[in-house]
């Protein structure tokens, strides 16, 4: 049996959090027997974040971390420093509003269990408006053709890693870097699975 740990930052996402926690550990019923185990990364939130999700963590205290940062470092380190403290035989990430579908974990999950490295759930459209998304598409065009080539034309921000990549990240000792071009430049040829970000 193997543990799916899946990190979440949270930056004063009080609102969010009894939709979210809730909607994540329900995912642990279709990964076959498997063990979901959340780390939930507080990275400075100055709302009732980290109350609630000590709460949550007492009411579900076998499946759920909870990592205090003594202020905000960034999104990028709030997940690395998850990292550091997920046991997970693989490793997802997701944002806490969940503008990603966490049912996909699903997929990524059968993805890995089948030897996949890496899996993305890359952005086929998004549910923005057209300045936005004339802004992100030239962003990654740009990355694409003077940093890294075959990199997703529409990004990714949610992700499925093996340890054996996790480990990679983790000597990594990149500071203000974007930990998704970091994943992607390791190599590991991912898996790419379509969504489009509400």
């Amino acid at each position: 049996m193997a543990i799916f740990s899946i990190v979440v930052p949270i930056y004063f996402n009080e609102p969010n959090l009894d939709d979210t926690v809730p909607a994540l550990l329900s995912l642990e019923k279709d990964l076959g027997g498997d063990t979901l185990e959340l780390v939930f990364v507080d990275d400075g939130s100055q709302d009732r974040s980290l109350e609630l999700l000590r709460e949550f963590q007492k009411a579900h205290p076998d499946n759920i971390q909870v990592v205090k940062l003594t202020r905000n470092f960034g999104s990028m380190s709030a997940i690395l420093a998850g990292m550091h403290h997920a046991r997970g035989d693989c490793v997802g990430m997701i944002a806490a509003h969940l503008q990603a579908s966490h049912q996909l974990f699903i997929e990524m999950h059968d993805h890995w269990r089948r030897g996949a490295k890496a899996v993305f759930a890359v952005r086929a459209d998004r549910e923005e408006a057209f300045s936005q998304k004339l802004f992100s598409n030239t962003y990654y065009a740009l990355m694409r053709r003077f940093a890294l080539p075959g990199y997703p034309a529409g990004g990714f921000d949610f992700f499925l890693i093996d340890r054996q990549v996790v480990e990679h990240l983790k000597t990594i000792n990149e500071k203000n870097t974007n930990l998704m071009s970091l994943v992607f430049w390791l190599g590991f040829h991912p898996t790419m699975i379509p969504y489009t970000r509400k």
